[in-house]
């Protein structure tokens, strides 16, 4: 607002009151006074000036001196009493010095001698112009300063060095769990009292590194007492803005942000950092990021022993370049599958290093990041299952030799348990003859060739034949 204006531009968007009782030379001045305001507003006499002042609410006004009802004199300081900001600009004759002291009392800006000529009115003119818009402008700045202040929830202190008084607001306050009344007077002393005892060297440190010159801006978080006892984080930024002609700090001005939450989110996030390395270092798997062209962007190994190359010879070069072509097209597979899914599982590849068969199974996750401008990339997690594959072909192995000894003893088992084909008996004892040509009782022979068990009796026919032999005895 008003930036980049000139004083005659900001000039003639303002309005002045003109007080001439004369109407002569009132009509000439009107004449060449519209040529430089906005709005022109004229009175014969200090008493229409003060109505006309009342009425209108002019930004400058101009006035001669001696006039009837009330004088120029009069009407400035009857203005004065309701605005002592308004620039005045007085009109006098040559042999009215007398009045300069009681002008100069009343607080009039300008003394224009008669008979004026039209560069010095227009000087005048300009000078209020030029204060009026700077005052504007600081206004405007002082306003946006503190809607700034307000926007970000941030406190203001301004602190006198010397005195040690230090000016807060009440934002500075609540930062901390007070109201402004409740803090004030406040001071250095008091400030220090509030500081963690662990950060008063800190900040002093700083402080004395501004007033030395090494530092131009005072920047510092601190631990502060809350009302209510706990400490809260708070960021103090300032600067020194005025010195001593001996070089000695004068004042200081600056702001106060809470920084709790963030302060806790670092911590956090601290905590999160450190249980992911501690989780990386305890397992014993390879993590690598890589981008979608396979080039190595980061590599955690904490067996860097099981690395094809060092880790540090790995980034920045490609997947085909450290694995053998059949490894490296099982990555890219995983890699594509990942792509496609969001993840990919269980793809298995093999190493030769030094003749020995070294086994990886990769589990590899698609990473897109809300940055457009930033690649796609992936993270990939390779374990070393060497002595797994080992034991599950040593398994296989054991398992074929199980299933081959087991095939076999059936085959076995089934030949022995099975009569089967041509079997010699005798016609006479019924004895049988076995594969190593001795002759065997019937039942002995089929127990060891079945598993039929024999239960001795005997038959009414051969009951009848004993009873007859044992009575012949």
């Amino acid at each position: 607002m008003y930036k980049d204006i000139t004083d005659e531009e900001y000039l003639k968007k303002l309005t002045l009151l003109y007080v001439e009782d004369d109407e002569l030379t009132r009509e000439i001045y009107m004449t060449f006074l519209s040529r430089f305001v906005g709005t022109l507003i004229t009175a014969n006499n200090g008493s229409e000036g003060v109505e006309a002042y009342h009425k209108h609410h002019p930004d400058i006004i101009i006035t001669d001196v001696q006039m009837p009802v009330m004088d120029g004199l009069a009407m400035a300081k009857k203005i004065r009493e309701d605005n002592n900001h308004i620039p005045i600009i007085v009109l006098t004759a040559f042999d009215q010095g007398n009045y300069l002291l009681e002008s100069i009392n009343i607080g009039i800006d300008k003394y224009v001698t008669k008979p004026a000529v039209g560069r010095q009115v227009q000087e005048a003119l300009s000078a209020c112009a030029h204060r009026l818009l700077v005052e504007e402008q600081l206004k405007y700045e002082r306003l946006r300063l503190t809607y700034i202040i307000e926007g970000t929830k941030a406190g203001s202190w301004e602190w006198n060095v010397l005195s040690g008084e230090i000016l807060i607001n009440e934002r500075w306050a609540e930062l901390i769990g007070y109201h402004l009344e409740d803090l004030i007077p406040f001071s250095i002393s008091s400030w220090r009292d509030l500081i963690h005892p662990d950060d008063i060297r800190k900040n002093s440190e700083l402080l004395e590194k501004c007033f030395h010159g090494e530092l131009e801006y005072y920047e510092c978080d601190l631990r502060m007492r809350h009302k209510y006892g706990q400490w809260v984080w708070i960021l103090f930024r300032g600067k020194v803005f005025s010195w001593s002609e001996d070089g000695l700090p004068l004042s200081m001005y600056g702001s106060s942000t809470d920084l709790s939450i963030r302060k806790q989110m670092e911590y956090e996030l601290r905590q999160n950092r450190d249980e992911l390395l501690a989780t990386l270092e305890a397992i014993p798997d390879l993590l690598f990021k890589i981008d979608r062209e396979g080039n190595y962007l980061k590599v955690s190994a904490s067996h860097e022993e099981r690395l094809a190359n060092p880790a540090r010879r790995l980034l920045g070069r490609n997947v085909k370049e450290t694995l053998p072509a059949e490894a490296a097209a099982t990555v890219f597979e995983a890699l594509d599958a990942a792509e496609r899914n969001g993840s990919d599982y269980g793809r298995i590849f093999m190493l030769t290093p030094e003749e020995k068969e070294l086994w990886f199974e990769l589990s590899v996750a698609y990473t897109k990041s809300e940055n457009s401008e930033q690649a796609p990339s992936f993270i990939v997690l390779s374990r070393d299952i060497t002595e797994r594959k080992h034991a599950e072909i040593e398994l296989k192995r054991r398992n074929d030799l199980i299933m081959e000894e087991r095939d076999r003893l059936a085959k076995a088992l089934e030949q022995i348990k099975r009569l089967e084909g041509i079997i010699p008996i005798c016609s006479y004892c019924k004895k049988i003859r076995d594969d190593h040509e001795s002759w065997n009782q019937l039942e002995k022979y089929i127990s060891e060739h079945s598993e039929a068990k024999f239960s001795h009796s005997i038959c009414p026919d051969c009951f009848e034949e004993q009873i007859k032999t044992i009575k012949k005895l």
